[in-house]
């Protein structure tokens, strides 16, 4: 597990072990950061606030800040995986620009220093066992945590479908890369320009 592209690239990440974790493979990362650009500019130079929930290793989070990403907001319940987030920080000279949050992903979006971070770029990576926490994250997911041209992405089995809808948030485009599979969601007045 690598860093494809920008600052950091070439950059060998420090894997979590321990864990049944799937991190998203350099293909599916690759193929998904040039999607991002291609069709919402994102992340955007030196400005975007990235929120990668369900962090693992922290590699999408990572990834955005690699490519000119200003800020990293990562979260990640467990102890041994929230140190391997500091860690790859650490190892790619990111450590000012990322903020490691060790907390269960529904209580960090219910607390309220969370609300107001006004993220443009959002990844949602919950494991696929407990993908029906991925309508509830969903819909958590609102202004102004979420920036009014902010998109969320969220990682799942190509087999399942997560919602078209869930709270102010609609999908706009749906993606698939063998067993993996992307819905990107924005919110509805932003979804309608899409």
């Amino acid at each position: 597990m690598r860093i494809i592209a920008g600052e950091a690239r070439g950059r060998r990440l420090t894997p979590v072990r321990g864990l049944q974790v799937r991190p998203t493979g350099d293909r599916v990362r690759e193929a998904l950061f040039s999607l991002l650009q291609a069709r919402f500019g994102l992340p955007g130079p030196d400005t975007a606030v990235v929120l990668d929930l369900y962090a693992g290793s922290g590699a999408l989070g990572l990834e955005a800040l690699s490519r000119g990403a200003a800020l990293a907001h990562f979260v990640e319940a467990d102890a041994a995986a929230a140190g391997t987030v500091q860690a790859n920080l650490d190892l790619c000279g990111f450590g000012a620009r990322g903020r490691v949050h060790r907390s269960r992903v529904n209580a960090f979006l219910a607390a309220p220093r969370s609300a107001n971070l006004g993220c443009d770029l959002v990844f949602l990576d919950p494991p696929y066992a407990q993908e029906e926490d991925l309508a509830a994250c969903l819909a958590a997911l609102s202004p102004p945590l979420l920036a009014t041209h902010g998109v969320v992405v969220a990682e799942h089995d190509a087999r399942s479908s997560p919602p078209d809808a869930a709270g102010s948030l609609r999908l706009v485009h749906r993606r698939a890369w063998g067993h993996t599979a992307m819905s990107f969601y924005r919110l509805e007045a932003a979804s309608k320009a899409c």
